[in-house]
Order: C-alpha cells, then structure tokens, then sequence
C-alpha cells in the first residue's frame, strides 16, 4: 500500500470509528448497515410483567435459562426451574418434552432475542469492508456487554462453551456459524483473501477474541488497567480500540502476504503453502 493509499485508509477509519462511536451508527454509509448498527442500540428491558401475566412457556424459558445458567445441565433439575417458574412441575412435560428439549429451547430463545435486538442478516452486503467491520465489532460488544438484556443469556452460553453437552453441535450450526462466517467474509475483504483461508479465518477469530477477553477478564482488566473501563462510553470506546487494533493489523498482515512473508503455522492444523499460493492468486 502507497503513503497515499494508507493515509486514506487511515482518515476512513478514524471516521468510520468515530462518527459510529458518536452516533451509534455508521454515519456516511448506506443501505441496512447503518440501520443494523442503529437498531442494536435499541434494548428492551427485560419485561416487567407480573408473573401472572406471563405465559406458563414463556415463565419455563426464563427461569430455566436463569438455573442452567447457574448450575449447568447436569445439576439442574426440573423442580428447581419449576419452582422457580411458579409451574406444576408436569408443564416442562407438556410444553418442551424433557429436560434436554427444553435446555435447547433455551438457546433458541436467547438466539431469538438476539436476532432481535442485535441484528446481523445481510449485515455484510452494505458499506465498504472496513466501514462493515467496524459495524460487526460494535454489535458484537453490544450483545456481550449491554445491560437490557438478561443476565443468564451470556452465562448461560459460557457455561455450555466450558461444559459442552449435546446441544453444542446445534448451537455452532445454528448460531456461532452463521455469525463467523459474516465475519470471516468481512475480514476477508479486508485482508484481499478468500473467507475460507486459514489466515482469513485465524484473524476473524483474533477479533472475537478482543471482544470476549474484555468480556470475560473484566473484573481483572479493571484492576490491572486504567478506569477508562467504568466510564459511560466503554462500548464506544472499546469498539474504537478494537476496530482500530484489527485494521493495523489487518493491513499489516495483508501487505505481509502480498510479499510472501506468511509464517509456517503448521503445528497448529494450518497448512502455509496452501494460504500463500491462495493470496498470490487473490492479489495484494
């Protein structure tokens, strides 16, 4: 990349960035993604409807999230979601069969919520790459961080990561997936590399992994860090970084490739060569 091209690149991003990080949006960009980006900021609180008024199904979903979430399948238990619900313990029976369909349903309700709430369909056919990105990034932290939504929901869907059961299959097809695969497209435009390259696909989890680490190392990235993390505009600002972080990074990786600097990652399933006669065949 020229100083010329660079410094365009650079100005792009700092607005992209920026104008995001003010608005909530992605001011100077078209079509649904500045709509995506807008419409994630829209949290509902959590109902407030007297129990009575909640439907049986609906009261079963939240209080069954909220105990898997806080005991993990295989100590959780019927009457305790029940109990908790304010249902006959025979209502799992008649409305999700057993214990196991019902511990699914409760991932297809927190994947409904989301879709919802933060949505990512055809996110990644609007506005430049970087201008995408940048987009992705912001409703990634909103899904992590934001208080409107229930507390069980990232809970409950850690514990699943570190104590995996059945549904897991299901919930990478279904979820995980589909939301990799629109990163994996993005930072694919970013890099000049095909969605499917291991490089492509090792850097589109490096920027997940930002995101996450400050999510789940928060209590101890605010005792080791600055207090920048209490202050009213932490998503805006961690967006920023990360944004930021991942664009010099990407760029620094793409020029690496254009000039056949890609290292050996062989040990770690990746196969170099084939990466690089990919790149070689994409263009810098």
């Amino acid at each position: 990349m020229d100083k010329t091209a660079q410094h365009h690149s650079e100005n792009g991003l700092s607005h992209s960035i920026h104008s995001g990080a003010a608005n909530g949006t992605l001011n100077g960009s078209h079509g649904s993604s500045e709509a995506y980006a807008a419409s994630a900021t829209d949290v509902k609180p959590k109902s407030s409807r007297p129990r009575g008024q909640v439907p049986t199904k609906e009261r079963l979903l939240e209080a069954a999230g909220e105990v898997f979430a806080e005991k993990g399948f295989r100590d959780a238990t019927v009457r305790d979601i029940c109990a908790r619900a304010g249902a006959n313990i025979a209502a799992v029976n008649y409305h999700f069969r057993d214990k196991e369909s019902l511990y699914a349903a409760t991932f297809e309700h927190v994947q409904q919520f989301e879709q919802e709430h933060y949505p990512l369909s055809d996110f990644e056919s609007a506005g430049t790459p970087e201008e995408r990105l940048v987009a992705f990034i912001r409703v990634m932290c909103l899904r992590l961080f934001d208080l409107g939504r229930p507390s069980w929901h990232i809970k409950l869907m850690t514990r699943e990561m570190i104590e995996p059961t059945s549904v897991m299959d299901t919930i990478v097809v279904k979820s995980i997936k589909p939301k990799f695969e629109i990163l994996a497209n993005i930072v694919g435009e970013n890099l000049g590399l095909p969605a499917r390259n291991d490089i492509t696909e090792m850097c589109a989890a490096s920027v997940i992994g930002q995101v996450v680490h400050y999510h789940h190392c928060r209590e101890v990235t605010k005792r080791l860090c600055s207090g920048w993390q209490e202050g009213s505009t932490f998503i805006d600002d961690l967006v920023t970084h990360v944004a930021w972080f991942s664009r010099r990074a990407i760029d620094g990786i793409r020029a690496d490739v254009a000039a056949g600097r890609v290292p050996a990652m062989n040990p770690f399933g990746c196969n170099a060569a084939k990466n690089q006669a990919t790149a070689g065949g994409q263009g810098g």
